[in-house]
């Protein structure tokens, strides 16, 4: 069996410095538009989520806005297939802060990705929280992270929301952090 999202109807959220609201919701719950996807374009073009998530894949080249649209889509197919669960950070505005995503329906224990906007500082740990709770509630067990070693801001976010270090992956360059749920 498994994960039950069925009683996640989003989740309030308050960025940490500033107190400015914000909105988790599933990725399935927003309409993939145009719009939508020129918001996810411009975020991972911008330089910290582009030299961390993209640059190497891409070969230098921008991200481009058909991969955001198949992003969107991929996003929404693993929410009507419960294979993968995106949630994402909507600022009061309606605009994309960024998103945390659960990447397996493993109860026993599934990676968690994220990234969010460089001008959205403050919003990913409240998010990583709820993601947790919400995870939990699911029937999620433990949740774990690879981030890369002189990535401060994720190790700073996994680190407030609990999450434990089990020591280097990928050669060395990645740390692996984990969260028991129960």
């Amino acid at each position: 069996m498994g994960p039950d999202f069925s009683t996640f109807g989003g989740v309030d959220l308050r960025n940490m410095s500033t107190g400015y609201p914000a909105r988790l919701v599933r990725a399935d719950a927003m309409e993939p538009t145009a719009a939508l996807a020129e918001q996810v374009t411009r975020l991972c073009n911008e330089p910290r989520i582009y030299d961390r998530l993209f640059r190497q894949g891409l070969a230098g080249a921008s991200y481009p806005s058909e991969k955001a649209a198949e992003f969107l889509e991929r996003a929404a197919r693993g929410w009507r297939e419960r294979t993968h669960f995106v949630f994402f950070i909507v600022r009061a505005t309606g605009s994309l802060a960024g998103n945390v995503e659960i990447e397996a329906a493993d109860l026993d224990g599934s990676e968690i990705g994220l990234w969010a906007s460089e001008r959205s500082s403050g919003f990913m740990t409240p998010a990583v929280a709820a993601v947790c709770g919400v995870a939990r509630a699911a029937g999620y067990r433990s949740l774990y992270a690879h981030v890369r070693t002189d990535n401060e801001r994720s190790l700073s976010v996994l680190r407030r929301n609990g999450f434990d270090s089990a020591g280097a992956v990928g050669g060395g360059d990645h740390w692996r952090f984990v969260k028991t749920l129960d």
